[in-house]
């Protein structure tokens, strides 16, 4: 069967691979919209509030990639292999490794709620409880939210996307179902909203367990740990997870810079970073499904195929991202409206939007290239360039905001600015290692 979808022409290969998973990626954009305008009902306190414990929330996720990059990079080459025992092995191991991380990680979350969200000093007691609140009652389902990401990449390594697209569009359901419930019908406010999220992703997880139980080909609980594997599997993933849990930290940093001018400057740029997940999702479905089919071709020794399917890719990418800046080029007024009430609110998004919108074919750019270099095993290459260019963004945005007396246009600006050159760094360094590998032979050695 893996030398039959080896035939087919790249483009069919990574859409047919890439299409479930985008839509699921555009089920949970749906989720995050319809969350956002219920909790954009309560008020712009609220949406700040959301906001901010998300930013403690994307450090939980970035912590998780130093486990299940090695799942998503090791899978699809052993698939590509032909080896099971291997595939099996590696999902046994990350799975103990990831139930561990999960339950440290929720302890944190739990017990450093109020020093956690004061460290952006809002000075609105209201924004801060709320923001607690809501960190609180979400870290509890962390647990279910890291199992689940562990099963879906494990299924959707072995090409069984539809599959992973099925349960978590329950459980995005489920949700959206539950948001105006909680929220505004029960009067909940923030909190309705974390407990609709936490019922969604134990329905995903219940799901996954019964699908996992009938499984022939992938045994996790039948196999031993194999607890030689966590250094290689920590190797693939710790680059990735510096590079997110540094591009994290930097984003807490410039919320905080930004919460200079008010919580109604974080709910603007809140709610442009919800329109901007219309691109940043589609491409996250792209870039697994890149991951997946370089890594079976790579596995697989269908060599010549992965500059196709990466040029495909790119097209692909430039498409989506030229699509997304003509929104928020023609539309940013009507966007943000949608969402918020408060004019100066809308005002800021607005400004918020023009700005974004500069940089989303080059972000679109470097996700799928990310997934190509990960396909290969190649993790460490990415961070690199994502951490120096991320990191950048601080004293490019103190210097615009502050002694440029930008504003807060100079610190989006900043933002901007550094997805550009990750746009147009990055896919220069992948088509370099290309030329070297064919220069070489197709000599690159296997990551483990």
């Amino acid at each position: 069967m893996l030398n039959s979808k080896a035939s087919l022409p790249p483009k069919n290969r990574l859409i047919r691979l890439a299409l479930p998973i985008i839509t699921g990626s555009l089920l949970q954009l749906a989720y995050n919209i319809t969350d956002m305008f219920w909790v954009g009902r309560v008020g712009s306190s609220a949406v700040a509030a959301v906001g901010t414990a998300g930013f403690y929330m994307n450090l939980a996720w970035a912590l998780l990639t130093l486990l299940l990059t090695g799942v998503n990079v090791l899978v699809p080459q052993s698939v590509g292999a032909g080896d099971k025992t291997k595939i099996n092995r590696v999902a046994s191991t990350a799975f103990w490794g990831i139930s561990i991380l999960a339950v440290a990680v929720t302890a944190v979350l739990c017990w450093g709620k109020q020093p956690l969200i004061g460290f952006f000093k809002f000075n609105d007691p209201a924004v801060e409880e709320q923001a607690q609140q809501y960190l609180y009652i979400v870290a509890f389902s962390v647990v279910l939210q890291y199992l689940n990401l562990f099963f879906a990449s494990l299924i959707n390594a072995h090409g069984k996307t539809k599959t992973t697209l099925k349960i978590n569009s329950l459980g995005i359901l489920t949700n959206i179902i539950l948001d105006p419930l909680l929220i505004t019908s029960y009067g909940m406010g923030v909190k309705g909203a974390a407990y609709a999220t936490v019922i969604a992703r134990a329905v995903v997880f219940v799901r996954y367990l019964y699908l996992l139980q009938k499984q022939q080909d992938i045994k996790i609980w039948k196999v031993r740990p194999d607890f030689k594997l966590i250094r290689p599997i920590i190797k693939l993933g710790s680059p990735i997870a510096l590079q997110r849990l540094t591009f994290t930290g930097i984003q807490i940093i410039m919320a905080k810079l930004l919460a200079e001018w008010g919580a109604k400057a974080v709910a603007a740029q809140q709610i442009g970073l919800s329109m901007e997940a219309l691109s940043f999702m589609t491409m996250a479905g792209l870039s697994q499904a890149m991951t997946i089919q370089t890594g079976q071709d790579y596995g697989g020794q269908h060599y010549k195929l992965i500059p196709k399917t990466y040029r495909e890719g790119i097209t692909f990418a430039t498409i989506i991202g030229l699509s997304i800046t003509a929104l928020f080029w023609l539309l940013p007024q009507q966007l943000m409206g949608f969402f918020l009430k408060d004019p100066q609110t809308i005002a800021l998004g607005t400004i918020y939007l023009y700005i974004l919108g500069a940089s989303q074919v080059f972000m679109c750019w470097e996700m799928v290239t990310v997934g190509a270099f990960n396909g290969l095993g190649k993790t460490q290459i990415p961070p690199i360039v994502s951490i120096i260019c991320t990191g950048a963004r601080i004293p490019l945005a103190l210097l615009l905001a502050h002694q440029l007396d930008c504003g807060v246009e100079g610190i989006w600006a900043a933002v901007t600015v550094s997805s550009i050159a990750k746009g147009v760094i990055l896919p220069s360094l992948f088509l370099w290692t290309l030329y070297q590998f064919k220069k070489h032979s197709f000599s690159f050695s296997k990551s483990i």
